[in-house]
């Protein structure tokens, strides 16, 4: 009995995430998620990264991160219609909450600075790895988000991502007002999904990770505002779309689906880094101010989806890959963070 009343559950939680993520025409009748809670936390770990950031000499650095986000999430949604967040304490505007453009900033923020302590920030492996720290910090927010109703991805068929709306769309999608509809393009593109997170998404953390790591580094890793604004709001953006031409290079060359497609340009690049790269490197002193952030976001999200209101919304093979994704960003930013060793304590080890 016990079996099958889980398996019942399990069924149960299946079908309302499919309802969640396929039933899009009948959203606008579906309880939007509370996310109060969402833009509380977002709003802490912005403060605490401007405060970090002010320490360091690096305003200009989390000033442009944050136009870089703003226009990021206006154009996916005014020009392509990829995906829709529930309204929040503050809106952006229609389908662009306070939390979606917030988690940019100390995800980001961190990645840089964990990457920088464990690989030198002039060698070729500094924005790969970069991508990936950013991959983990996101990765864990996106798996929830879906299942939570924090926003919702296209249909699968393509069409209308909500109705009524008040935001204003252009390119194709401007013939139809007063509605968020997704372009044919966007649509084919965010289809195949993993927990209802489109395998595209999770390849776009990365890009963007490696874009904004590798325009700092063409740029000799500016302090002023002007030249950091167009390396983050300008250069990044262009370098992290050219990942796309491995991606579909792979899926046309080996007629695989694009969610394979991710996993192998990922896996190869991982162990490329690892095999043919520099050695991970020690921080020379420790900083507990790295793991900061990265404590703080994935400790509320891993709170959230095994004892608060994710606990019971979540399906479990979720809420385990969740896990797993935590506990290796936590994980590496704490090495980053000189929690284990540091080669002044590796030096006096050696005397």
């Amino acid at each position: 009995g016990g079996v099958a009343g889980g398996a019942d559950r399990q069924k149960d939680r299946i079908a309302r995430s499919e309802e969640i993520m396929e039933g899009f025409q009948a959203t606008r009748s579906l309880h939007w998620g509370n996310v109060p809670e969402l833009d509380a936390i977002f709003a802490l770990l912005f403060i605490v990264t401007c405060a970090l950031a002010a320490q360091r000499g690096q305003v200009a650095l989390v000033m442009s991160i944050f136009i870089m986000a703003l226009c990021i999430e206006q154009a996916s949604i005014r020009f392509g219609g990829t995906h829709c967040h529930a309204p929040s304490v503050f809106d952006f505007s229609d389908c662009s909450s306070l939390n979606s453009v917030l988690f940019y900033i100390p995800w980001i923020y961190s990645a840089l600075a964990s990457t920088a302590r464990l690989v030198q920030k002039r060698s070729a492996a500094f924005p790969l790895l970069c991508g990936f720290m950013l991959m983990a910090q996101g990765l864990v927010y996106e798996l929830q988000g879906p299942s939570m109703e924090w926003w919702l991805w296209p249909p699968r068929v393509g069409g209308v991502l909500r109705s009524p709306s008040t935001i204003t769309q252009f390119g194709d999608l401007s013939t139809s007002p007063h509605q968020v509809s997704t372009s044919p393009h966007v649509t084919d593109a965010l289809a195949e999904r993993v927990f209802g997170v489109p395998a595209m998404s999770i390849y776009f953390h990365f890009a963007l990770g490696v874009g904004i790591a590798a325009s700092l580094q063409l740029f000799s890793f500016p302090t002023s505002f002007f030249k950091t604004l167009v390396c983050v709001g300008l250069v990044s953006p262009i370098l992290a779309l050219l990942w796309e031409v491995p991606l579909r290079s792979v899926c046309v060359l080996l007629s695989v689906t694009k969610s394979h497609a991710v996993a192998a340009v990922l896996l190869t690049v991982y162990f490329s880094t690892q095999l043919l790269g520099p050695s991970l490197r020690w921080p020379a002193q420790r900083d507990l101010s790295i793991l900061l952030l990265p404590l703080v976001s994935h400790g509320y999200f891993q709170y959230h989806a095994q004892f608060g209101p994710g606990a019971s919304r979540l399906a479990p093979d979720l809420k385990l890959w969740s896990l797993v994704v935590s506990l290796f960003a936590v994980f590496a930013n704490a090495r980053a963070a000189g929690l284990f060793y540091t080669e002044e304590k590796l030096a006096t080890k050696t005397q």
